[in-house]
């Protein structure tokens, strides 16, 4: 406990009215204990910001590798294979992180080759942040369905 909501709690107890005071004492921590929960994933998202940094794959068949750059701009290749040598389609956008949230938008969807068109080229994709590592990044999707990335070391800014 706070050495401060500590203090506070203290007081209710042993003052006089402390029905009263222990009402207004409790009031005071659950509002600490929210600020702090608030505060803890403020700090949890600036450091997935860092975290995300960088490329990311995932797939077989197709295979994509997603490319977040530091001020939110998004890059990404889907490409036939592993191999990576036929190129499906490219995207640009945008991305941003917030209460534990990966929002993620096309600006930009080029076809390479023919394919069916997505569904909704316009969607926001909201993604719950399982965890960021140095290695791994794991999301669940809005279907409810966890999928994990793995970092590609070595890749270039431009994909």
């Amino acid at each position: 406990m706070h050495a401060g909501a500590k203090r506070v709690l203290r007081r209710a107890v042993a003052g006089p009215g402390s029905a009263v005071s222990v009402v207004a004492a409790l009031i005071f921590l659950a509002a600490w204990g929210c600020s702090s929960a608030s505060s803890r994933q403020l700090a949890r998202d600036e450091l997935w910001r860092q975290k995300i940094v960088g490329s990311w794959a995932e797939g077989v068949s197709p295979y994509g590798v997603s490319t977040f750059l530091p001020g939110g701009v998004y890059r990404g290749v889907i490409y036939l294979s592993a191999e990576r040598l036929v190129v499906l389609m490219t995207v640009e956008g945008w991305w941003r992180i917030e209460g534990g949230r990966l929002y993620s938008k096309a600006e930009t969807i080029e076809m390479l080759q023919p394919l069916p068109m997505l569904s909704d080229p316009d969607k926001l994709y909201v993604d719950i942040i399982v965890d960021i590592t140095d290695d791994a990044m794991r999301l669940i999707d809005e279907t409810g369905t966890e999928n994990e990335s793995q970092r590609v070391r070595g890749e270039g800014e431009v994909l």
